[in-house]
């Protein structure tokens, strides 16, 4: 099967899903009787079997099929207001969930959508997105965001890391060790909003980038949570801080707008959020975002390997940001089953 999964990624990532035209597409047989023949950037070929074949189509009309929107995006139950520059788009719960199980995780992981680069396909390898649910837990106090003591908050993260990496081997999945911080917690008291990055390794070549966003409101947090490469930090930085920029919750939502004498009060406080303790349902982001990393190479694992040889990834622009330079490297570990 590692042959299937080297040919089939790099077809992946040779090929447009969105033209209709085999021509178009750089493949040069589309009739779907027939093995499809992949050009490659040295004038070469690979020819895919049937089995092969058929997981490109069936990708690439899962790609085709997507429904993004842009603009002005409503968010939960009155809750938030994305205002999507072009940069951006994003897509609902229902199609998020159909992209993050063919990355490799669990079906049935609750979100309120999911926002990807204007560019690209989410089925590249270098492909990145944001995943956006609402922890409804209460209004979250700031006042202990001085006093949190970041490198305690780490060492819990780094046990809580073993027990879960042996969790995931008990289930046949690659194991991970969490590295530390790639960006430090962070809390601005004036948009209330807490930032923090973590260096996780899977144990491949590259290290992966997981960058988090709280945004504290009246009756809990919406989070943001991204996966990259880590090489991708300083891109990341831009884009998360774009992102940022265009979110807002909505009157009535707001840290402001919080009662006292009615509304709830969280048991926790910004270290709680950092250390992942307050998550009722930790098999979402400890464990989710775990596989995400490392199953999202399921299926494009094994291109980086052949990458120089790709004439393009789905024909399309990459989705990093043109300003961290060239693109950084992604993980060519084998996938993670």
């Amino acid at each position: 099967m590692k042959r299937a999964w080297v040919v089939v990624a790099l077809a992946l990532a040779s090929v447009t899903p969105a033209v209709a035209s085999a021509q178009d597409a750089g493949v040069m047989a589309e009739d779907e009787s027939t093995n499809l023949v992949i050009p490659l950037a040295d004038g070469g070929t690979v020819t895919l079997n049937a089995q092969e074949s058929a997981e490109v189509r069936r990708v690439r009309a899962l790609d085709a099929s997507l429904q993004y929107r842009t603009g002005e995006v409503a968010i939960g139950d009155n809750l938030a207001t994305l205002r999507l520059g072009p940069e951006f788009r994003y897509l609902d719960p229902a199609q998020t969930e159909r992209v993050l199980v063919e990355w490799g995780n669990p079906p049935g992981q609750a979100s309120l959508g999911m926002v990807f680069p204007a560019e690209g396909s989410p089925f590249e390898n270098d492909a990145w997105g944001v995943v956006i649910t609402h922890a409804s837990d209460g209004h979250v106090a700031d006042d202990d965001a001085d006093d949190v003591n970041y490198d305690e908050v780490l060492t819990s993260l780094r046990e809580d890391a073993v027990r879960d990496s042996e969790a995931r081997v008990a289930q046949h999945l690659r194991p991970y060790s969490l590295v530390g911080w790639a960006e430090r917690p962070h809390y601005d008291r004036g948009t209330h909003i807490l930032y923090w990055a973590k260096d996780v390794d899977f144990h491949g070549p590259h290290h992966t980038l997981n960058y988090s966003m709280r945004f504290l409101g009246r009756t809990g947090v919406l989070e943001m949570n991204a996966v990259a490469p880590l090489p991708a930090l300083p891109a990341m930085r831009v884009q998360m801080e774009a992102l940022r920029r265009q979110v807002s919750f909505r009157e009535g939502s707001r840290y402001a707008d919080f009662v006292p004498s009615t509304d709830r009060l969280a048991t926790y406080g910004i270290g709680a959020l950092v250390a992942g303790k307050v998550l009722a349902k930790v098999g979402f982001f400890k464990l989710l975002v775990g596989i995400l990393i490392a199953g999202k190479k399921l299926v494009l694992g094994a291109f980086v390997a052949l990458a120089a040889g790709v004439r393009s990834l789905f024909g399309r622009k990459s989705p990093h940001d043109p300003s961290a330079g060239d693109p950084p490297p992604s993980d060519p570990s084998p996938p993670a089953v």
